[in-house]
């Protein structure tokens, strides 16, 4: 599958572990589908602060949250490559610390 002119999954080996962070936002759920298609939904994990708000057939979901460093660590625990998506930084928020 190409995406914006890039084979999605070109280089990601059969085995490896792909994680998404903030899975269940916008970006986060339109990237998970077109990943699991490219590589196999046994090779994608959704990262999320709430497991409850996603549901993909054969993706794994991992409870993780960007203020707890612990629980991420936790979530991307056998992870090969991660996408990190983040929310835009803006004037008082925590985004840069985290």
């Amino acid at each position: 599958m190409e995406v914006c002119g890039y084979a999605l999954g070109s280089s990601i080996a059969p085995d490896m572990k792909v994680a998404v962070t903030a899975a269940s936002g916008l970006l986060g759920k339109a990237v998970l589908p077109l990943l699991s298609e490219a590589i196999g939904p046994a090779n994608v994990v959704a990262v999320v602060r709430s497991p409850e708000n996603i549901s993909l057939p054969g993706i794994e979901v991992r409870r993780g949250d960007y203020d707890n460093p612990a629980e991420l660590a936790q979530a991307l625990e056998g992870i090969d490559s991660v996408l990190i998506i983040s929310a835009p930084i803006v004037i008082g928020a925590d985004r840069l610390a985290q």
